[in-house]
């Protein structure tokens, strides 16, 4: 037998596929003694074994590195060659000093490196505020378009978790004979409902909306507070046209007297599930809501005897305190946000 048979000793009959010709045509292409020939031979010693005996294989190994010559030297003429720039050149100074590795106190480091010859780099995007202070309707329009912007990374299932909660506290309080504890019941329930609510706005730990926190062009602490905006303003509207509801379908309390009841005790349960999940987690965010929702809603529940709430009732009520601090924890919040972020950035 000839060797253009591909039957030489030592051979399979079988020509190489069309995947052996291309990885063999590399290999004879290869600088002799370089990582790419040993690796390819080390892969295929069969195959190389057989291209050694087989002419046919030869030529279709042949052809293929030629063509690859052919179409490397077009593509060498028609474009030309290929000079990559280095990531600092092309971005001309607009890292941060920072994040560029740049000693700021040092101005030849600072400088800005200028772009290679030949490589347009187009300028940076100039907000039609920079330079200026925006007054105070301009700041209005802003915020309200990021409020209004969070709709969309809030999830869906938060309205429907937030009605049906409503909705239970209604029909729960107009299910117990007695009024007094059937609007402690509705007062629970609204409060428990506000605070999960409020929760959901942090995101969990695996949630994707959790990472867009640190990846739109607002600061984190902007977006969260935006977003407690939004969640707490809807889900105060929705707990007042509950207590609407109440009352017009038997309710003995006045609207004022039920809003009163649950206001604080839901900012406050709100607040502190807000702090700890930003603090820890989410999980215990949770934990601290329920826990705190558990002690306000036992110490506030009616009493036979004439003796006053304690401090756990007086505290869970709506009054200066309470609402302040609500507040002062959920700034808290917003201030452990701002300090992740700094902490990503790496300073």
């Amino acid at each position: 037998m000839t060797p253009d048979d591909g039957t030489a000793a030592g051979t399979s009959s079988a020509h190489l596929g069309e995947d052996e010709v291309f990885a063999l045509a590399r290999l004879t292409g290869a600088a002799v003694g370089s990582g790419e020939e040993r690796l390819i031979a080390g892969r295929l010693p069969g195959q190389v074994g057989h291209l050694l005996g087989c002419g046919s294989c030869q030529v279709r190994v042949s052809a293929v590195r030629k063509l690859t010559s052919a179409a490397r030297a077009a593509d060498q003429t028609r474009i030309g060659p290929m000079a990559v720039p280095a990531f600092d050149a092309l971005l001309a100074g607009r890292l941060l000093p920072h994040s560029a590795g740049i000693d700021p106190a040092v101005p030849t480091q600072a400088a800005a490196v200028p772009p290679p010859a030949g490589i347009a780099v187009p300028a940076a995007p100039q907000s039609p505020l920079a330079g200026r202070r925006p007054d105070l309707r301009t700041a209005a329009g802003l915020a309200a378009g990021i409020v209004w912007r969070q709709a969309r990374l809030v999830p869906r299932s938060l309205s429907v978790l937030v009605c049906c909660g409503l909705a239970l506290a209604v029909l729960a309080a107009r299910a117990v004979p007695d009024p007094h504890w059937g609007e402690a019941l509705f007062v629970a329930v609204v409060v428990l409902t506000v605070a999960v609510s409020a929760l959901c706005t942090c995101g969990w730990t695996h949630d994707p909306r959790r990472e867009l926190m640190f990846a739109l062009p607002v600061s984190p602490a902007a977006v969260l507070t935006a977003r407690l905006v939004l969640v707490l303003a809807v889900d105060l509207a929705l707990a007042v046209a509950a207590t609407v509801t109440l009352t017009l379908t038997g309710g003995t309390a006045a609207v004022g007297v039920l809003v009163g009841a649950w206001l604080g005790p839901s900012l406050l349960a709100a607040a502190i599930c807000v702090v700890v999940a930003v603090w820890l987690s989410s999980w215990a965010g949770g934990l601290a809501g329920i826990v705190a929702w558990g002690v306000g809603s036992v110490a506030t529940l009616p009493r036979a005897s004439s003796a006053g709430p304690g401090l756990a009732g007086r505290l869970w009520s709506t009054s200066a305190v309470t609402l302040g601090a609500a507040l002062l924890l959920l700034a808290v919040a917003v201030r452990l946000t701002a300090n992740a972020e700094r902490n990503l950035d790496g300073t």
